[in-house]
């Protein structure tokens, strides 16, 4: 009798763990939702007329469950504060989804500002301005075709792993404040500017497969919106970086002296 009493009792601590589970997660609904803490979408959101951040999450999670967040791109009430998903404080943005459609040309807020915390399996793309800023780690996620730096305002040392940064408009991964980056099994390739710009004292560091080649259309002097005559180049740090046996990059360059590393293909 008690064996079977305890089986009962078992399953229904297993029936009731999912919905005591889903009942501290916030349904995104509409656009200019702010959330503390877990919070996951269930349908695409459109917010292409709305004059504000899309979803705005304070120290949570966001899931966006395989939906696309479309942004404003004629953003003017909040000025560069114009995340289309924005992280007030450290949070996580997960995928799969896609985040599109948002950001200012002149301004070095993402499209998804992850406010130092983590983003994961996302695509971000197709945005006027960053594609993500203020991250600390970027996994599993492609961020392409934005108009202007793919990652952007990082701060200490940000990880990037198995990763696409493609096609952006300026840099693929700049960070002017960072201490450092860390790219493993990630490819930063044709991006207009350069490839991984990083202005702290730490260095760039390749590993287990990345690839950053392809970076800095024309070669010449480098049109990312810093204003620098430096050539466009796939790596420019102050520090000399490192490249695993099995990474590939192609030019390098001493931010300071402007002149090569030494450490890739073609310098």
């Amino acid at each position: 009798m008690c064996r079977v009493w305890r089986v009962l009792c078992l399953s229904l601590i297993c029936l009731f763990l999912p919905l005591a589970a889903l009942a501290g997660t916030t349904v995104i609904t509409q656009c200019g939702q702010v959330v503390k803490g877990r919070a996951e979408l269930a349908a695409n959101l459109d917010c292409t007329t709305y004059d504000g951040r899309a979803i705005t999450v304070e120290r949570g999670r966001l899931k966006l469950n395989g939906f696309t967040v479309t942004g404003n791109p004629n953003l003017v009430a909040l000025g560069c504060q114009n995340a289309v998903i924005d992280c007030l404080r450290r949070c996580k943005v997960i995928g799969p989804g896609t985040v599109t459609n948002g950001g200012l040309a002149n301004c070095n807020v993402g499209a998804v500002d992850a406010g130092g915390g983590i983003v994961s399996d996302l695509t971000v793309t197709g945005n006027l301005g960053d594609g993500i800023s203020s991250a600390r780690k970027i996994v599993n996620s492609l961020i392409t075709n934005n108009g202007r730096d793919g990652v952007a305002n990082t701060g200490n040392v940000i990880k990037i792993q198995k990763s696409v940064i493609s096609g952006n408009a300026r840099d693929g991964v700049r960070g002017v404040s960072s201490t450092g980056a860390k790219l493993i099994e990630t490819t930063v390739t044709n991006n207009n500017g350069y490839g991984v710009f990083i202005g702290g004292l730490k260095k760039i560091r390749l590993r287990r497969g990345s690839v950053v080649t392809g970076n800095g259309a024309g070669g010449g002097p480098c049109d990312d919106g810093s204003g620098g005559s430096a050539p466009c180049v796939d790596l420019f740090s102050r520090r000399m970086p490192t490249v695993d046996a099995s990474s590939i990059c192609e030019t390098s360059l001493d931010r300071d002296l402007l002149v090569p590393w030494g450490v890739c293909s073609l310098d």
